[in-house]
């Protein structure tokens, strides 16, 4: 993992002392909360993000480097500011599909990953990226056509969810997130040198 992820909502604070020697994202619903959760992480994802005032009060609360997370239309709306102002940023598709309707995520998730593009922040694409391996051991052809869709896109890390934190093979899930991951990097590479020989 690049990075281990506890989400305070659900996690307890004593379970930083499990991930020791891995990059820590604590996640929080409100940024209030940041007062609440020891200081030993290295990224705060904050939960439904709206502004760029959001970002400056988290980083009044915390040395970590700030992860905005985009869930609502309101952020949408704000999507370059609150890039310009954040240190990295997570496209929460859950709470964003609930928000702005399932069948407007795909298109939000991609103008999400060109702003953070432009603005050299890095993006973080994140929930449902293997959401059938939770209860099987394999993954269904949408779920990989999905992952390759979000590197094509920009996304710099993939984050699983319910896939290790609750699923029932979660060594699986990230052994094959890598794998994909590796096939579309090797295939981006053999394109663009096809590209420069035409």
């Amino acid at each position: 993992m690049s990075i281990a992820r506890l989400n305070f909502a659900y996690a307890k604070p004593e379970q930083l002392d499990l991930l020791k020697g891995i990059p820590i994202m604590a996640d929080v619903r409100k940024v209030e909360d940041l007062r609440n959760i020891p200081q030993a992480f290295d990224y705060a994802a904050l939960s439904f993000t709206k502004s760029s005032e959001d970002v400056r009060k988290a980083r009044t609360l915390t040395k970590a480097k700030i992860v905005s997370k985009i869930e609502t239309q309101e952020a949408l709306d704000n999507v370059k500011d609150i890039v310009k102002s954040s240190d990295m940023v997570m496209v929460a598709r859950g709470d964003l599909a609930k928000n702005i309707g399932i069948e407007n995520v795909s298109l939000a998730q991609k103008r999400i990953l060109a702003a953070c593009k432009l603005c050299k922040v890095p993006a973080i694409v994140a929930t449902g990226l293997l959401e059938s391996m939770i209860e099987q051991n394999d993954p269904k052809r949408a779920e990989v056509s999905d992952i390759t869709n979000a590197i094509a896109d920009g996304a710099d890390y993939l984050l699983l969810a319910n896939e290790t934190a609750v699923g029932k093979y979660p060594v699986e899930a990230a052994s094959f997130l890598r794998k994909v991951i590796d096939n579309v990097k090797l295939s981006i590479l053999q394109l663009r040198r096809i590209e420069k020989l035409l």
